[in-house]
């Protein structure tokens, strides 16, 4: 539908047209947007039923030699029904109008599901306040206000702060930034995108004065855009592993210096170890970033790309369909864990007084 002035010409547009007799649906049915109406023709519009089955090569055209007496009476005699989908906007003051420039000969009309009314006539015309339409959906529990859909994320953070000292395990860290990298890939599915580059960080407290800061951070770019969460999960925790030392499992990182701190004597500390203690650094915080966010309709193949991209579409497919129906992460990458071994900060969270049992309110009565 064209906009001009506030008017939407409907004329050409996606009109569709059925003879009646192969159509079994209502009219409320026809007019709803979940009908099915890939078997019906394209629609001349304006112009007659005869000029759209011309127009498609269905019939011959009237206008050579005596191909007219080749036509069947029934484009003339039969009912047909037309069909367009459209979309405008919604005006918060005002009326709006469904006109009709002529009908020929009569012809019920349909709306959202609603029957409209009917206009009778050779070439009558035909207008219709749908602004009623409108206010007898709202009062239905029916939302009529249009909103413009948020675009895509450009990137995408999980990110959690650890209870108590922290973390200094790399395996516990690994099952921690494994979770933060499947929940991205989730988000990333629900907009229906891709990414192509992934970020991982951690580190420790920033307010503690008794020994340096450690920060591991690095990005990748990969070689296809991919919303698979066994490939995000695993260059995620590639990543962390490769800022660790093989043998100590210690980060290799800098240390610097924040101008805010206490300065803190270094050569207390072991090489990589990020602690004055020659241990593994408390970890405070870790994340995952994803960016360079594609949409999944278009995506940039690689010619060396060895992964069978449709059957992980489908895999991912049955993951998410099994996770819906039986509950968040019931299937899970492995690194993931089993169970949540990483404490997540939450001292000031919310009771769940109708979804958890242990926070059912309890009275006593003396």
């Amino acid at each position: 539908a064209g906009n001009r002035n506030g008017r939407y010409e409907l004329s050409g547009g996606n009109w569709q047209v059925q003879r009646a007799s192969e159509v079994t649906a209502r009219g409320e049915e026809i007019a709803g947007a979940d009908f099915d109406s890939h078997e019906w023709i394209c629609a001349t519009v304006p112009g007659t039923v005869l000029a759209s089955y011309i127009n498609i090569g269905a019939v011959p055209n009237s206008n050579y030699a005596d191909d007219i007496d080749q036509i069947s009476e029934s484009y003339f005699r039969s009912n047909f029904w037309y069909r367009d989908e459209f979309e405008v906007q919604t005006i918060e003051d005002g009326q709006q109008w469904l006109n009709f420039d002529g009908i020929n000969w009569k012809a019920n009309v349909f709306l959202n599901g609603q029957r409209l009314g009917r206009i009778e006539g050779a070439f009558m015309r035909g207008k219709f306040n749908v602004t009623t339409v409108r206010t007898w959906k709202e009062l239905n529990g029916e939302s009529c206000i249009v909103l413009d859909d948020m675009s895509q994320k450009k990137s995408i953070c999980t990110s959690r702060s650890f209870s108590g000292q922290g973390i200094s395990d790399l395996g516990i860290l690994e099952e921690a930034v494994a979770n933060f990298a499947a929940r991205c890939a989730s988000k990333l599915r629900r907009q229906r995108s891709c990414c192509q580059g992934i970020t991982m960080f951690a580190y420790t407290s920033l307010f503690r004065e008794d020994v340096p800061p450690c920060f591991l951070q690095q990005s990748v770019q990969l070689s296809v855009p991919t919303q698979d969460t066994a490939e995000i999960v695993r260059a995620a925790v590639d990543m962390l592993r490769e800022r660790f030392s093989s043998g100590s499992q210690t980060p290799s990182v800098s240390v610097p210096h924040l101008p805010w701190r206490k300065k803190v004597d270094n050569s207390a500390v072991d090489a990589g170890a990020g602690s004055a203690t020659g241990h593994a650094p408390l970890f405070k915080k870790a994340g995952v970033i994803i960016w360079n966010i594609t949409s999944a309709r278009v995506v940039q193949q690689d010619l060396f790309d060895t992964v069978d991209r449709s059957k992980q579409k489908a895999l991912l497919e049955a993951v998410d369909e099994i996770n819906r129906r039986n509950g968040h992460d019931t299937v899970r990458v492995a690194t993931q864990g089993t169970d949540v071994r990483f404490g997540l900060q939450h001292e000031y969270l919310s009771h769940q007084y109708t979804t958890n049992i242990d926070d059912v309110i309890v009275a006593k009565i003396k």
